[in-house]
């Protein structure tokens, strides 16, 4: 009896090895359709990567609006806003709620307040 089990298992193992086969172990299928499914997978996506990288590329070309000449804005260090605007009219040091320090700038003739955080303005008002 255990030898018939074991027969049985084995013509199984064997038929299913032939049914899944898809033409390295016991011949080709004749399926060439789904033998190229994952291909044509691999080429729509490859398309869809192209995309969506020009997608990014044409995002990333377009440039920032251009700053006007002469304002105070963003990211400027306190150098470049002296050279603009002057000395200030009060330096209020503190900190940032996570510590970090930061100056408050203010331009009392033209009613600016300018905040600096690790020497970069990061709010203009």
């Amino acid at each position: 009896m255990p030898r018939l089990i074991l027969l049985v298992l084995v013509v199984a193992a064997g038929f299913w090895l032939y049914k899944n086969s898809s033409g390295g172990l016991l011949g080709s299928r004749s399926d060439e359709a789904a033998s190229r499914a994952p291909i044509e997978r691999a080429r729509q996506a490859a398309e869809k990567a192209k995309e969506r990288q020009a997608e990014i590329d044409r995002l990333g070309s377009e440039s920032a609006p251009p700053r006007e000449p002469g304002r105070v804005h963003e990211n400027m260090t306190p150098d470049e806003v002296k050279a603009l605007m002057g000395a200030p009219d009060e330096i209020v040091p503190g900190a940032s709620d996570s510590g970090t320090p930061r100056e408050t700038w203010y331009y009392k003739s033209v009613g600016k307040k300018i905040v600096f955080e690790k020497g970069i303005a990061i709010l203009v008002e």
